[in-house]
Formats: structure tokens, sequence, C-alpha cells
């Protein structure tokens, strides 16, 4: 079975109202995700003919195992059983509100079983050559972090988050995230800047140089060799891409995450316009991207030959998803959305064509590029893939190198309805429509996007790999 990494953002995130009934028992709110799939979720429409027999065994048991879950275990025990389906679009999230008593109790606890910082930096100078690989000094941008095992008896965590730098100074020391790991999967609690405790799942990349947390949060790895480097450490936004020069013909752009403001992205392309313009060569390194938004289409620019292509998918008429596409049905002219309304509204309960997207003719950005390399590994999925989809598409100059992405892409951009009460506060997951009409018989998410070339190098290795390919 492949990882199935979180994901939280394609082009579109939007919530909806789903149940009205206040549902705070597990089993109810399994029985209400299940229903939420049969109406509304298209993979399951396409597969249900050669998964059903699986499908209703593996609720039958979830439903006895629902019935004994508490609420506090329950996101959990829903997103097991979602991955039956195998698609990091499909999943259960948490936003609970908390009465003020409750959210008191938890702060309350966070400030008095603190953690204290002094210890903390002995235990990862001390261990520093046998820290689990996870296990070190961490940050987003703002804050740090240090991940140890855990010491305290009154956590039942294997693992923990500790806040030892952040702007609000008296919360140094206290648990952020705390972790068990099972089965290869860390899954555990995630406390937020006010205390209110949610199911968070963790999953690193790029041997553990990137945190990748459930909910769009991102933490970069910093590297320590002793007491100064470790207590001085300057904090660095993990998510931000990075460009630099590795020779007079080639420069390199790192992008780990789509997941930030487009404003921002550009912003960094633009302040290093002359150099993408004048080199010969662009490798992009996109390992560790998850996902995010399609923001990349400036960057497509310096390389665009041809007009990006529209592709017509598949989409299930429903209530709820009817709902969804009426949110931007009526935005301008000729709007790829408003077919797929009037279209669902003739055919409740059917599969109809998806949004009508129209060709889209890139304005070229002048530059010199001759070859385009992309660099992926199977962290890579949803707009990451998309991108290279869109890449190869536009220009004839792209060549991708490392390993299959995750596959995450058949279907997209995801729509949420709530399911529970507010104080548990779950919802559900789950993409609008098909990348193109012949999913899933020719699509990605079984085996992802395969490279060009295929190469298991690592880190700097797999980027000098791609110099000597230039070379050729």
């Amino acid at each position: 079975m492949k990882k199935l990494y979180p994901f939280f953002a394609a082009w579109f995130f939007v919530f909806g109202n789903g149940f009205g009934q206040e549902a705070c028992d597990c089993q109810e709110v399994f029985e209400q995700v299940v229903l939420k799939i049969e109406e509304n979720y298209i993979a399951y429409h396409l597969k249900k003919e050669n998964i059903q027999q699986d499908y209703e065994a593996l609720i039958s048991q979830y439903e006895k195992e629902s019935s004994k879950t508490s609420n506090e275990g329950c996101t959990k025990l829903i997103q097991s059983f979602l991955r039956f389906f195998e698609d990091g679009h499909l999943f259960v999230s948490q936003f609970p509100k908390l009465e003020e008593e409750q959210i008191a109790k938890h702060k309350e606890k966070l400030q008095h079983i603190k953690y204290d910082i002094e210890k903390v930096y002995a235990y990862l100078l001390d261990s520093k050559n046998d820290l689990s690989p996870v296990e070190g000094l961490w940050t987003d941008g703002a804050s740090k972090f240090a991940i140890i095992k855990n010491s305290k008896k009154e956590w039942t965590f294997e693992y923990v988050a500790i806040i030892i730098e952040a702007p609000e100074q008296e919360k140094i020391g206290e648990l952020k995230i705390g972790w068990n790991e099972e089965n290869q999967l860390m899954e555990g609690t995630y406390f937020s800047n006010k205390y209110t405790p949610r199911y968070t799942a963790l999953f690193a990349h790029n041997e553990f140089t990137l945190l990748s947390i459930w909910g769009g949060i991102l933490w970069g790895k910093i590297d320590f060799m002793d007491q100064n480097s470790l207590r001085n450490a300057v904090p660095f936004d993990p998510k931000l891409p990075k460009i630099q020069s590795l020779n007079e013909e080639t420069v390199l752009l790192s992008v780990p995450s789509f997941l930030l403001e487009k404003k921002v992205f550009d912003e960094v392309l633009d302040l290093n316009k002359k150099l993408l313009s004048s080199s010969k060569n662009l490798i992009v390194d996109i390992r560790g991207n998850s996902g995010g938004n399609g923001i990349y289409f400036n960057l497509l620019s310096y390389y665009a030959d041809k007009p990006l292509q529209s592709k017509i998918g598949k989409a299930l008429a429903s209530k709820d998803n009817i709902s969804y596409f009426e949110r931007f049905a009526s935005r301008g002219k000729n709007n790829p959305y408003a077919p797929v309304v009037e279209d669902m509204k003739k055919n409740m309960g059917k599969i109809v064509k998806g949004p009508r997207f129209y060709t889209r003719n890139v304005k070229r950005t002048s530059s010199r590029l001759e070859k385009i390399i992309i660099l992926t590994n199977d962290a890579n999925m949803s707009a990451a893939e998309t991108f290279i989809l869109h890449s190869k598409r536009i220009s004839d100059k792209v060549l991708t190198i490392g390993q299959n992405t995750n596959g995450v892409v058949d279907y997209n951009n995801i729509n949420m309805i709530k399911i529970s009460c507010d104080p548990l506060g779950i919802y559900f997951g789950y993409p609008m429509y098909t990348y193109h009409e012949r999913i899933p018989k020719d699509g990605y998410n079984e085996n992802g996007i395969a490279p060009d070339i295929h190469s298991e190098k690592k880190g700097e290795d797999l980027i000098q790999f791609a110099l000597e390919y230039l070379k050729q």
C-alpha cells in the first residue's frame, strides 16, 4: 500500500453545511461519513463494481469499532477507514469549538506540564548521534520546536514537539504536538495557539528534513553542530521557494510547497527574473512538495511553447455537489462550472461532465531556457503533480528525473462538509471531479506519475545527477 500524505488545498477549498443534526457520538459520525461517501464521492461510483464486497465488509467492521470509540479517538478511526480508497484527497479533519471552560482546562495542563528547555537542549546535544530521524530542531518560520522522545508520565505520547522559541514567550516549554508511531504512521494530538486539541498526523519528507503536519502545516529541520548553533539557530520559512545559480548556464529553483500565497511565490520569481531569463537550463526541485494551490503559472511562462489544452473530467450529480459548483457558477462569462450545475440538476445521482475549462494561452516571458528538469519523489501529490503534468503539456523542453510521485491527482478540488457537533468539529473532505474523462482507467493514483528518468539518488546527489545529464 502506498503512503498517503495529507492534503488540504487544491485550487478551491470550500466548506459545505452538511448535516444539521448535532452528532457527538462516533458511531453516528461514522455512519454520516459513509452516507456522504455514497452520495457524493465520484471515485466510489466509478469503482463500485470492483470494490463493493470489500467495502461492505469494512463498513461492518468499522461500525462495531466506532460504537466502542470515544469522541477523542473518532477522527483517527474514520481516517483509518478512509485509507481503504487510497486517495489523499479523501479525508476528515477536526476544527473543534470548545467551551471556554474546556479550553481553560487544556491550557492549565499544558502550562503546568512544561518541559525544562535546558534539559531539552542537553538531551539534543548529548544524544546528537543517537537521535531518531524525526528528533531534532524544527521551525515553521516564526517559532522553533524541539522534537524528542517523551519523558513526561502525564502524557501518553511516544514523541513530543516542544516550543523552545516563539513570539509568545509564555508558551516556551509547552507541548505543541504529541504522537505515537504505529504501522509506520505518526498520529496524535496538535494543540492550537488557543489550546484547542485536535487530531493530527505527521509525514516526514526528503530524508526527514521536511515535516508535513495535518492541517497544511510545514516544518523544516534545522541542523546544529554544537551548543551555539543549537541555541542561536535562525528560524526560516520552510515553504518559501529558493533560487540559486549552479553554474553559468544552470539555475536551481527549489519549491518545497505550493501551499503559500501566489503573490509570495510570484515575488520570488520577480526578484530573480534576470537570473531565470538569462539561464540556459532550469532545474525545478519539487521533492517533498505535497501540493497546495495552482500558483505556478507565472513560472510556466518562462518555458511555455504551446497553449495548455483543457481536459474535461467527470462529476457526480448530488445535492452537496450542486451546492459546491453553484458557488462558482455565476462568476464571469463562459463560466466552466455553470454547465455542470445545469447537467447535475437534470441528472441527479448520475455521472455528468465536469467543468468545461478553456484552453489557456500562457503569456510567454522572454527567456533563454532550452532545458527544464523537474526533480520528483514520492511525496509529490496534488498541485505538485498537476505542475508536472501542466509543464509537460505546455513544453517539450521539460524532463522529469527522480521517483514516481505519490498519486493524488485523479480526483480534484476539495469540498468539505461538516459532519459532527461543534465540540467534536469533524469535517469530511472529498474531491469533486476527475482529472480527465478516462479516470480511473488511465489515471495516476495507482502508481503515481513516473519520471522520464528514474533515480533513487537523494539530496544533493540527485541535483548533481541532473547537472551531469545536462552536460550530455
